[in-house]
């Protein structure tokens, strides 16, 4: 049967790779380390590393620019993820194969910098099977600001509503709705309780998603 779906849209920290718990240590870190405030996780959660930093008083200071900023919070997300490849989420790989053998395009779209994207495209093996990759850099707008779905949905060469969101966030699952595509929630371990009442379909097993986009692998 022949999918009602063109693509999928994938965002990245915390849907295809588990990598909050990385990020929520080292920004606590360099908090300390720079004397900004400490916030609890869920607050950040989804937000685009400009919205966290106007969060944590960084535009109050004058201690470190917003780029240095943004190269050490890198580095030390590096140091802790350059020699392991088991930080992209389980049934993820597997998934992405499958997209790409029944010939589904896919992009991801991610509230984190270009070095973030591009780097874990490359240290996960992963980046051959998006047509596509939007990072924040991309857009003048974050999420939940709808653009950045918006410009992917442009760039694949497909309408909104023939394109599937995969979100982990609240926050990435407005995004998407806004931008008129159908939002597929998978959920992280961390953090628990997030309001996903804007979700087409919640789902704690990635390969779901095939499901419900109408592939069979059996056949």
């Amino acid at each position: 049967m022949k999918s009602q779906y063109s693509a999928v849209v994938w965002d990245m920290d915390g849907t295809l790779i588990d990598t909050e718990s990385i990020h929520e240590a080292t920004l606590r870190s360099s908090c300390t380390t720079f004397g900004f405030k400490v916030f609890p996780h869920q607050h950040h959660v989804g937000l685009c590393m400009s919205q966290i930093w106007e969060a944590i008083g960084g535009t109050q200071q004058a201690r470190i620019s917003h780029e240095d900023w943004l190269e050490h919070l890198h580095l030390e997300f590096v140091k802790k993820t350059s020699l392991n490849k088991d930080y992209i989420r389980p049934g993820v790989k597997s998934v992405l194969e499958t997209l790409s053998g029944f010939k589904i395009s896919q992009a991801c779209a991610t509230n984190s910098p270009r070095i973030a994207i591009d780097f874990n495209m490359a240290n996960l093996e992963i980046g051959h099977h998006f047509q596509h990759t939007l990072s924040r850099d991309d857009v003048k707008v974050g999420k939940p600001a709808p653009e950045i779905y918006l410009k992917a949905s442009e760039k694949l060469g497909f309408s909104a509503k023939k394109c599937v969101a995969v979100e982990d966030t609240p926050v990435g699952i407005q995004a998407a709705k806004a931008a008129g595509m159908t939002a597929i929630a998978f959920p992280n371990q961390t953090p628990q309780n997030l309001d996903f009442s804007q979700a087409d379909l919640i789902i704690e097993n990635i390969e779901l998603l095939l499901d419900f986009i109408g592939i069979n692998v059996a056949a």
